[in-house]
């Protein structure tokens, strides 16, 4: 990937991607405070098949909407709207979706 373009991508990720959440999600889970039945995208609209999540990352509305449209699972409550990350160990810059969004953005 060019530096530019890498550089364009983490100050787009940096506005719109705030922080992991994985732990808080999780507990919110657990004690029933928030229910899988609210998430959106938890399976994959062509294959119907569930959509293992790894991270949980808190997103703007914009970007939240934006990866409800690209099948991406998202997660919104009175608590927060999230995005339940279907990668890990890499940068969010790398993440397909994200530089697809990006790019959307740009050709507007």
């Amino acid at each position: 990937m060019d530096s530019s373009i890498q550089r364009e991508l983490q100050s787009f990720v940096s506005r719109e991607v705030c922080y992991c959440q994985s732990a808080l999600v999780e507990e919110l889970l657990n004690k029933e405070i928030i229910s899988y039945d609210d998430f959106v995208n938890l399976y994959d609209e062509e294959t119907e098949e569930y959509q293992e999540v790894y991270e949980y990352w808190i997103v703007s509305e914009w970007l939240a909407e934006r990866l409800k449209q690209a099948g991406e699972p998202v997660i919104k409550s009175d608590f927060g709207t999230w995005w339940g990350r279907t990668s890990t160990g890499q940068s969010i810059i790398l993440d397909s979706v994200i530089e697809k969004i990006y790019r959307d953005l740009q050709s507007l």
